[in-house]
């Protein structure tokens, strides 16, 4: 068992601005959370790891999602829109999804559906905070 200490984004960055200028606020905006270091420190093996969670919030608040990774930093959309409106929050596409059994009072026992794919991950608390409980998956060398 190995605990996962929580990573706060370092910055927020704003992307598609001069698109949506050009085109007088058609084009999508996105701002994105960045994480810094390309991996987190937590690199696992497995492919369905099975987490545990000690809170005083449910583990139906959580979100498993997928980084989308970048040279030396990990980002994720947290909002995205145009002159027809905005939405703010995790993506759907991006989320992962998991069964929960509560074992006791703030317990949580946490495992994905399905295996999960070589990369980099978080666990978010609700859909607009500021830190994620992230960790990689690497391919198991046979």
């Amino acid at each position: 068992m190995k605990e996962i200490e929580p990573t706060i984004f370092r910055k927020a960055k704003t992307d598609g601005a001069l698109a949506s200028a050009l085109t007088y606020g058609i084009a999508k905006m996105k701002t994105k959370a960045i994480f810094p270091g390309a991996h987190a420190s937590l690199q696992i093996t497995e492919s369905k790891p099975v987490f545990y969670f000690y809170t005083t919030d449910s583990a139906k608040n959580f979100s498993l999602v997928r980084l989308e990774e970048e040279k030396d930093q990990r980002k994720i959309t947290m909002d995205e829109g145009n002159i027809f409106g905005t939405e703010s929050g995790i993506r759907d596409s991006v989320v992962v999804p998991f069964d929960y059994e509560r074992l006791a009072d703030g317990v949580y026992k946490v495992t994905p559906k399905n295996a999960l794919e070589t990369g980099e991950y978080g666990f978010f608390l609700g859909s607009m905070t500021t830190q994620a409980y992230d960790f990689g998956i690497v391919a198991s060398k046979p």
